[in-house]
């Protein structure tokens, strides 16, 4: 209850964070049928202010530093989500909003507060790749077919070889070099 309260403070004493949760709609789900792919479609902004000038999401992180949130955005596909949103409301209003806001805070004490806007570039990359997993669902309903991790739909099944991210070998290498593999001599019983 503590930390939800003093995440609760951090927020309304922040003067941007403070107004975009302000005079809006919490999770209002919007539908729509994507008019290229057939497919329906649906999302549930955190809050979608009246004026529908942009949409906000609210993230919890152990750090709010926008640094680190660009790592997130990739990893977890926020662009996407930004993109998914922006498109569900304006197919849903007929009105696009000028921006999407991710509103990212920290989970413990100071609960510092980013207020991190998504840029046109990220929001590009989000609706190729939106455009890409509609196009592939369509194509997997279509025929009954839930191919696995193949480059393309249509293209042959291959092995894939992999090894652990380069940073991992280097460290390793050093670790080998500086002799932290060696065996370890066993003392015999008598």
């Amino acid at each position: 209850l503590d930390q939800i309260k003093g995440m609760r403070d951090a927020i309304w004493k922040d003067p941007i964070a403070s107004q975009a949760f302000k005079d809006g709609v919490t999770e209002q789900s919007m539908f729509w049928k994507d008019k290229d792919s057939g497919i329906w479609c649906r999302c549930r902004p955190d809050f979608t202010p009246k004026h529908g000038r942009y949409l906000v999401d609210y993230k919890t992180s152990a750090s709010a530093n926008p640094e680190e949130f660009k790592k997130a955005i990739l990893n977890m596909g926020y662009d996407q989500q930004a993109a998914w949103y922006l498109e569900g409301y304006e197919a849903v209003t007929g009105k696009r909003p000028e921006s999407f806001w991710f509103i990212v805070q920290m989970k413990n004490p100071p609960y510092l507060v980013s207020i991190i806007r998504i840029g046109a570039a990220s929001l590009a990359r989000g609706e190729t790749l939106n455009q890409y997993a509609r196009s592939t669902l369509a194509w997997c309903l279509e025929n009954d077919e839930w191919p696995g991790y193949i480059p393309r739909i249509g293209e042959p099944t291959r092995m894939f070889d992999v090894d652990v991210p380069p940073f991992a070998l280097n460290q390793y290498e050093r670790d080998l070099e500086a002799g932290k593999y060696a065996p370890i001599e066993l003392k015999k019983a008598a």
